[in-house]
């Protein structure tokens, strides 16, 4: 059975608070799931918890919530290596192609994408890259998984 979260676990995970998550759902930030049942709690998958992770803590470092989340629709991990979540501008031809979460057709430069840690010093070092932000999925699945008791 895949484990669920309640919102309470959710937000200890995404060290959010509850009203913090309830505004990113109604302003259409973060998009869990399973639909909300009149009269009964909403269960979030693990998938929801790493995903909200991941947007919170792009928020934390400076981006707003709406263009977070046009980078956090989903997250994958790598099984050899971890996993990052990298939002830079530049370069360009890498926008839009294999790998890319988001792309901006208004700011062709700037896009999402997880690559390897093992990667991460190639895209930092590249002329071409103005500006990065990084995530480490592997590290808010795992507390993910922590509040969900899954080791």
């Amino acid at each position: 059975m895949t484990p669920t979260l309640t919102i309470q676990q959710l937000a200890e995970a995404t060290d959010l608070s509850r009203t913090q998550i309830d505004q990113w759902i109604s302003r259409g930030h973060f998009k869990p799931k399973n639909p909300a049942e009149s009269g009964k709690a909403r269960a979030f998958t693990v998938e929801d918890a790493v995903v909200l992770g991941a947007l919170a803590e792009l928020v934390r470092i400076g981006l707003t919530p709406s263009v977070a989340s046009m980078h956090v629709h989903s997250v994958y991990a790598f099984t050899d290596d971890d996993a990052l979540l990298v939002v830079s501008q530049g370069p360009d031809e890498m926008a839009g192609g294999t790998g890319a979460l988001y792309y901006d057709p208004a700011n062709p430069a700037t896009h999402g994408q997880i690559v390897r840690a093992r990667d991460l010093a190639g895209i930092a070092t590249d002329p071409k890259v103005r500006s990065m932000a990084v995530v480490n999925l592997g590290e808010v699945e795992k507390r993910v998984l922590a509040v969900a008791g899954v080791r």
